[in-house]
């Protein structure tokens, strides 16, 4: 099979020359679109929570999979509002809510880089002052609600198998810990992971990690997304489920919910 395989990898990169499109072999490379798609239909999610929306692209990503139940979504810095704002019009089960979520209610200034995935509440490190897509053009004032409120005043809905998507530039914990009441209906999270921290008082992926296990998370899958050039990882896409198995449940001492 060895000389099959290399004639499958040698076709693979003359089309990535010839065309520009990035060919991949499916098997053997998992990717986390795949891995999502998987997710959505083990674990039959009725809803997403899409904290960092940005301009709407992981919404539309659940589009593209197939999925048609609710999708909130949440970005507070005003012109990824605006598109995300569009996309989600065009949609008839999708809404966009123009705030941040966090561990409680309150406002913040949020850091608005010139590449605006990269925003966040919390100031850039030294190494990641060093990104030019992470320099800071402005502030801006916005309003911080939590997931457990959301519920509480019907913002969220009724559904009952929650996936929540976080991808809010070191501030996912804090989101989190504003989910706390709300873990019942949480099946199933994605989170960025920072292995090298771009943000100043963010924690430690460990803690992280460890904070997600406590409450009866596995990982499920890790995918990079950035490297230091050193090959070393900055961040890692973390998709994780929170099984029913009662033997699981028992091994890892997570919250039974």
């Amino acid at each position: 099979m060895k000389g099959f395989d290399d004639f499958i990898d040698f076709t693979r990169r003359q089309v990535n020359r010839l065309t520009g499109l990035d060919v991949v072999r499916v098997s053997g490379q998992y990717t986390l679109k795949a891995h999502v798609a998987q997710v959505l239909e083990q674990y039959g999610i009725h809803a997403i929570i899409d904290v960092g929306a940005n301009e709407g692209d992981f919404g539309a990503l659940m589009r593209s999979l197939g999925f048609r139940g609710p999708i909130y979504s949440f970005e507070p810095v005003a012109e990824a509002f605006e598109v995300l704002h569009g996309r989600a019009l065009r949609d008839g089960n999708w809404q966009a809510f123009n705030y941040a979520l966090g561990a409680q209610d309150g406002t913040a200034q949020i850091n608005v880089s010139r590449f605006s995935q990269f925003s966040s509440i919390r100031e850039a490190t030294s190494y990641g002052k060093s990104w030019e897509n992470m320099v800071v053009e402005r502030k801006q004032d916005i309003e911080i609600k939590t997931v457990d409120g959301l519920f509480g005043s019907g913002v969220l809905g009724r559904e009952e198998k929650y996936f929540l998507k976080m991808d809010t530039q070191g501030y996912d914990l804090e989101v989190f810990k504003g989910a706390r009441a709300s873990l019942p209906k949480l099946c199933c999270m994605l989170s960025e992971l920072s292995l090298i921290p771009l943000y100043k008082d963010m924690p430690n992926y460990l803690e992280a990690l460890e904070t997600y296990s406590r409450a009866g998370f596995l990982v499920s899958g890790l995918y990079p997304i950035t490297r230091h050039q050193s090959l070393a990882l900055n961040e890692v896409d973390c998709m994780m489920v929170k099984p029913n198995d009662a033997v699981i449940k028992d091994v890892i001492g997570g919250v039974a919910h």
